[in-house]
């Protein structure tokens, strides 16, 4: 199951809800961004770090996934909604 986090606030309870979506990602190389990526369920866990980023209309999400060797993050730009998967 997806952790849903939000950037400096505390835990809330969730409803069924907007479900979070997913537009542009990036590739943590110098590639820019692309369309696509994995989808929110696939993640271990997202966090909200920003909401309507730099007033474009879209939200700034961290998305990551841990296993024993490394930790996978990428940043993503979607719609937040209710914040949940």
């Amino acid at each position: 199951m997806t952790k849903i986090s939000v950037f400096g606030e505390t835990e809330k309870e969730n409803k069924d809800l907007k479900k979070i979506r997913f537009n542009q990602f990036s590739i943590c190389k110098d590639d820019g961004w692309r369309e696509g990526g994995a989808p929110p369920q696939s993640w271990d866990e997202i966090t909200l770090l920003k909401k309507d980023y730099h007033s474009i209309g879209v939200d700034l999400m961290l998305a990551s996934d841990y296993n024993i060797n490394e930790t996978v993050r990428t940043l993503y730009l979607g719609q937040w909604n209710d914040g949940v998967v």
